[in-house]
């Protein structure tokens, strides 16, 4: 066993600790002391740890209700090699004493905070061995000992990640001369940084169709394309509702064919566009999510479709909004 100081230095501060916190005492004055004490369960228990001090002196006793008294803090904890306690003295006027000892057994580090506690209420205590007696001859008081706090539970939600699948119906504008109703199916992956914090990546598809007519003619348009949505800022404020900002990019093919013009034609010009979207998902049950969505859309290629003599049907325009709701699968 090493303590940590000399006794000779744990003298001198035991007796500056007494001069600190009380009267001068007579030599039958007992001295009001306050115990509290925490130790592994291998180690030994706050009543083993009186019964040292007690057989060591008769000075100390349990401070009565609303008297002053010094306060004694032991904690003793387990160390690679062994284990190390500390002792806190502190007076009635705020002055505060720490020690701290080290040893290979638990015992012996316990024994060790009993003699420094006795030197510190009294100077001419016993340093000889003490074998450590029966609880019940224990002096000092004995306070309820508050259990030592369990671990943090470890927050499952923390840096996870979840899978996830459904299907939205969307309506589009900008693709065609009249808004498109259709279905998208996706994909997403999740991760979770912390319990608010996460970011997300979505990859979906959809096929749309409509129909514009003019001057005896008609024209369909239909649109093949897939999406790729990345989610930088996924912020959850409670555990049921999350709210996202995406950046989506959307790759594809823009069809469009005439009936009843001459001649008629079929062309097909790529789709390729790119905006932003706010997305908010609701948490029904534990795997079925509800969501909304709204976006806008900056379309890169820009075509004109037009008929006979250049009577235009539809032009792309610079900015094309749109909106989804929907239900998805959430896999943890």
């Amino acid at each position: 066993m090493t303590l940590r100081f000399h006794k000779a230095c744990a003298v001198a501060l035991a007796a500056l600790a007494i001069l600190a916190c009380s009267r001068p005492a007579r030599g039958d004055d007992a001295i009001p002391l306050q115990l509290s004490y925490s130790a592994p369960a291998t180690c030994p228990d706050a009543a083993a740890y009186r019964a040292q001090v007690a057989a060591r002196t008769p000075r100390g006793r349990p401070a009565r209700g609303g008297e002053p008294a010094i306060a004694l803090t032991v904690v003793v904890q387990d160390v690679p090699g062994g284990n190390t306690g500390t002792l806190e003295l502190l007076t009635p006027d705020g002055a505060i004493s720490m020690r701290e000892v080290s040893a290979a057994d638990c015992a012996q580090v316990v024994a060790a905070l009993a003699l420094v506690t006795a030197l510190a209420i009294d100077p001419n205590a016993s340093t000889a061995a003490v074998p450590v007696p029966p609880a019940a001859s224990a002096q000092l008081p004995r306070p309820p000992t508050a259990p030592a706090p369990a671990p943090p539970a470890k927050d499952q939600s923390r840096d996870r990640w979840h899978f996830g699948l459904g299907l939205l119906v969307e309506a589009l504008g900008g693709v065609a001369p009249e808004v498109l109703f259709f279905p998208r199916p996706f994909v997403q992956v999740t991760r979770e940084l912390d319990a608010s914090f996460g970011y997300a990546l979505r990859l979906s598809g959809a096929r749309a169709h409509g129909e514009v007519t003019h001057q005896g003619g008609s024209a369909d348009f239909a649109l093949l394309a897939g999406r790729l949505e990345g989610c930088p800022l996924r912020f959850s404020p409670t555990p049921r509702l999350a709210l996202s900002a995406c950046v989506p990019l959307d790759a594809g093919r823009l069809e469009a064919a005439g009936s009843g013009f001459t001649p008629s034609q079929r062309v097909a010009r790529p789709w390729l566009s790119a905006g932003a979207l706010a997305r908010v998902e609701w948490q029904l049950v534990d795997v079925l999510v509800l969501e909304a969505a709204g976006e806008l859309f900056f379309p890169i290629v820009r075509d004109r479709f037009f008929v006979g003599d250049d009577a235009t049907l539809h032009r792309v325009p610079g900015l094309a909004a749109g909106a989804t709701l929907g239900l998805g699968v959430r896999i943890p």
